[in-house]
């Protein structure tokens, strides 16, 4: 209660006589009698040592040795006295709903030096009849919201509650009011004693978190020093819980709270029991029923050739329905390969290889999966371990590379499924399931080494012009170091297609390039041993993946050219390559070996030697790199 009194005169207590100001008529009022603390900036001002005498028989509460000046009824520059003077104490409201109270009368005596005593008339105090106890102290509403039921997963609960009295909250927390949350059980969240609170009223309660206990599944809450959970006001906070690992019956949960106080000596000399307000069921539907199982929402496994012993790129994309945790292994089963990585970690490419980590005991590679081939089923499993954690319905994209098997005949492809889950993360489980390929085959293989396109064109056909050739290939599978591409039908008046470039008359379609250098001197035929510069675009660079940028000619007037260590033609996307080559002095028949048939002299384009293995072992991280 808060009492704010204006005088026209001073109230004061002098030699000894002390000046009381009584306020009478409180009925009803439980407290014990005796001294209660009064509070605030005027407190003792109303009564000696901070303290008033409370009589609960009597209804009253006197405060002695009252000193108080005049107020100023006029606010004026010369006025320092404030317009009225307050304290604030506490008692105690009955037991039981009234409407019966009346108003509270006050009246004050004076002391002066000879011991006189002046007398205030009895007025009565204005206002809003005290104590009439309309209400009982309850939750006027509540009720919870969730939006998630798949197991396994985090679940976000929205408690919304409206109580009928004001909940406050001290520097003492065992003094502070608490509301309990109970009946959410069967959830996987462990013990907390400090979990936290989220939403618009988080900071009402202590720490902004609360204590949380898992097998009652219970969550206690304390109010903050110097809050008030506020009568008839909505309170919103949510809480993160995790989702049981399988279907639950709804959870019931219900809502109780301790009304309490200050400490004894803070606002009374008799402690005040604290008030229980009554359990409550909280309204809310389906809560932690967690009915639907936690899946990969996305599944689709992709691979780059068909062709047998081909080293194949396998790209996976995965979306769970549920967040991944760091530690979560994503497990792939059902692989057919003939590969072999002696470290047994396989490196990842792609958006989203730097999410996992690389396999102990093997060499650190800054993205792996590890590798487990079961000989005798020749079944391959491969293990992915998160290091970071992911967003539920978040894509995860990688890739990886298998070698192909050999198969004659009917070739289908493999059934490879997938699931998470891991001894480090027990409350995440997402059962087997089949993956989708998105093109028929994975790792079935059967294709022999083809050709997708082949395309030729020139640049010029005046006789004895320079002339750019220009060749583009599209492999099935991707080729290594050593393989050879043989093409033939490109004879040229001019043979001498590799000269030094010793003096400026000579230009690049009479032969001249830097690469020349490394042409072996002929010796012997006038072909043997002969090079042409392979060039990679029309600005004569020279072409990356071949031993020396150069091609070879054969006696029989063929063109070899041979992939260099480490580098790698792509089955992806067509390579294009160039040669610049003087035409013949007078024309002659097409090329095309649609017009010629087989006739070796018409002009076209083989693979010799084709190597569908790398030699660098292990493969190097950078395996995607041509």
């Amino acid at each position: 209660l808060t009492l704010a009194v204006n005088l026209n005169c001073p109230l004061l207590s002098l030699d000894g006589v002390g000046a009381t100001l009584t306020v009478s008529g409180l009925v009803g009022f439980q407290t014990p009698s005796g001294y209660v603390r009064l509070l605030g900036d005027d407190a003792y001002m109303f009564g000696k040592g901070g303290l008033a005498l409370w009589s609960k028989e009597l209804s009253r509460i006197v405060f002695e040795g009252v000193s108080l000046p005049g107020n100023c009824f006029t606010p004026s520059a010369t006025c320092w006295l404030p317009d009225r003077w307050t304290v604030t104490f506490w008692l105690t409201n009955r037991i039981s709903t009234s409407v019966g109270q009346s108003l509270p009368s006050i009246t004050a005596a004076s002391g002066f030096t000879k011991g006189d005593v002046t007398g205030f008339d009895v007025r009565q105090i204005g206002g809003v009849p005290l104590n009439r106890a309309s209400r009982a102290p309850r939750f006027e509403s509540a009720s919870i919201t969730q939006d998630s039921l798949i197991q396994g997963s985090s679940v976000n609960l929205t408690l919304s509650f409206k109580v009928s009295v004001n909940l406050p909250g001290f520097a003492a927390t065992q003094y502070s009011s608490t509301i309990l949350l109970s009946g959410l059980i069967n959830t996987v969240t462990p013990d907390n004693a400090a979990l936290p609170i989220y939403g618009a009223n988080a900071a009402l309660f202590a720490g902004s978190n609360g204590r949380w206990n898992q097998q009652a599944g219970s969550l206690l809450l304390t109010v903050a020093e110097g809050n008030f959970v506020v009568a008839d006001y909505n309170v919103q906070i949510s809480i993160l819980l995790r989702n049981s690992m399988q279907t639950q019956p709804a959870a019931a949960p219900r809502i109780s709270a301790h009304l309490r106080y200050p400490p004894a000596e803070q606002v009374s000399i008799v402690s005040v029991a604290p008030l229980q307000l009554p359990e409550m069921l909280v309204a809310g539907s389906g809560i932690l029923t967690a009915s639907t199982r936690s899946t990969m929402s996305k599944k689709i496994i992709h691979e780059a050739t068909q062709v047998n012993h081909a080293i194949n790129t396998i790209t996976i994309t995965l979306q769970a329905n549920i967040p991944l945790p760091v530690g979560a292994v994503i497990t792939l089963i059902g692989f057919l390969t003939v590969t072999d990585f002696p470290t047994q970690v396989i490196p990842l490419k792609g958006p989203s290889a730097a999410l996992f980590e690389a396999a102990d005991p093997a060499p650190r590679i800054p993205s792996a999966a590890d590798f487990n081939k079961h000989v005798l089923s020749e079944i391959t499993t491969i293990r992915l371990t998160l290091r970071s954690a992911v967003e539920a319905s978040s894509d995860l994209v990688i890739a990886f590379v298998l070698q192909n098997r050999m198969c004659n005949g009917l070739c289908p492809g493999l059934a490879i499924s997938v699931s998470a889950g891991g001894a480090a993360v027990p409350h995440i489980r997402i059962p087997l399931v089949t993956m989708d390929s998105a093109a028929s085959g994975v790792l079935g293989a059967g294709a022999s080494l083809s050709w997708i396109t082949k395309n030729v064109w020139e640049a010029t056909n005046v006789p004895s012009a320079s002339n750019s050739i220009i060749i583009q290939f599209h492999v099935n599978a991707p080729l290594y170091e050593g393989t050879q591409i043989l093409v033939s039908g490109l004879v040229s008046t001019v043979y001498e297609t590799c000269l030094d470039c010793y003096n400026g008359n000579w230009a690049l379609g009479s032969g001249c390039a830097s690469m020349c250098q490394q042409c072996p001197e002929t010796e012997g035929d006038a072909m043997q041993g002969a090079c042409v510069p392979v060039l990679h675009d029309e600005y004569s660079n020279p072409h990356p993946l071949f031993v020396d940028s150069l091609g070879k000619w054969q006696p029989n007037g063929d063109l070899i050219l041979t992939v260099k260590m480490g580098a790698k033609i792509e089955a992806s996307r067509p390579f294009a390559l160039i040669f610049k080559m003087r035409n013949r002095l007078y024309a002659e028949p097409r090329k095309e070996c649609w017009k010629f048939g087989a006739a070796s002299s018409c002009l076209q384009a083989q693979i010799r030697s084709g190597q569908l293995c790398t030699q660098v072992r292990p493969l190097p991280a950078e395996w995607d790199a041509a």
